[in-house]
């Protein structure tokens, strides 16, 4: 690395000069420096008058002072951490001694419960899954061009099965008979014991009330129905270029008719 050179006037370092600068005045350089330390009172960089001695030998007693003090220390430090070791895993065993009698009843009275509770599963295990046939019922159910559900409820179910009842309308009697057909399996039952027909504003419909068993099944076959969907279509529109609309025979009071599935 380059350093660039300065030129600088000695005399011009002394502020208390102000007489006209000697020739050659490079000779002064170093009188003028030793002048300017021993006004500001600094030490020299090289003192003749003081030159530095060789520090004395350090004492070996001192050394073995230090030592047996540093060693005391550190024996005094690790018999303390091991005190303190053994005294904290002490307490943490009475901790966990106590906390072990309070699990151990705490578990008792949960096994009472578990019993309750594995009851509880079992008759659960065995119950209708009321969503998963819903869904099911939904896509079994005629379209809504030919049917609209006004009233569905739920009668109180056992363990085992359950029972759907389904009140609506429908735009002619053999929907009733394409809905029995389409849910009528090894899990449901369906009866359609009522059927009414009315005249609104000049167009025939029939009223029907309809009750589905439901037997219980296990989650797996909630989707056997999905095969058969095409075959089920394919039916229900031959069933409905066979359909011929049957109207009610007028009488004074709507007609009940009662129809038991066979």
């Amino acid at each position: 690395m380059a350093i660039e050179p300065h030129l600088i006037e000695p005399f011009r370092c002394v502020p208390a000069f102000s007489g006209e600068v000697p020739e050659n005045s490079g000779r002064y350089a170093a009188l003028l420096g030793m002048l300017l330390d021993e006004a500001e009172k600094r030490r020299p960089a090289v003192d003749f008058l003081h030159p530095r001695r060789k520090p004395a030998p350090p004492s070996r007693r001192r050394l073995a002072l230090a030592g047996a003090t540093l060693l005391g220390v550190i024996l005094l430090s690790t018999g303390y951490t091991v005190w303190e070791k053994f005294a904290t895993l002490d307490a943490e065993r009475q901790t966990l001694a106590t906390r072990t009698k309070q699990l151990e009843q705490l578990v008792k009275k949960a096994a009472k419960q578990q019993l309750v509770v594995n009851a509880v599963r079992d008759w659960k295990s065995s119950d209708v899954v009321l969503l998963d046939e819903l869904r099911d019922l939904s896509l079994r159910l005629p379209k809504a061009r030919d049917m609209v559900v006004l009233k569905f409820s739920k009668a109180p179910s056992r363990s085992g099965w359950c029972n759907f009842n389904l009140q609506g309308l429908v735009r002619d009697p053999n929907v009733i008979s394409r809905m029995e057909r389409n849910l009528r399996d090894q899990f449901h039952e369906i009866r359609s014991p009522r059927l009414q027909g009315l005249r609104q504003d000049k167009d025939y419909m029939w009223r029907f009330e309809s009750s589905v068993t439901v037997v219980a099944r296990a989650k797996s076959q909630y989707l056997s129905y999905l095969p058969d969907q095409a075959p089920l279509k394919r039916e229900e529109k031959q069933a409905r270029r066979d359909t011929r609309p049957v109207a009610p025979q007028p009488t004074s009071s709507p007609t009940q008719l009662s129809k038991r599935s066979g």
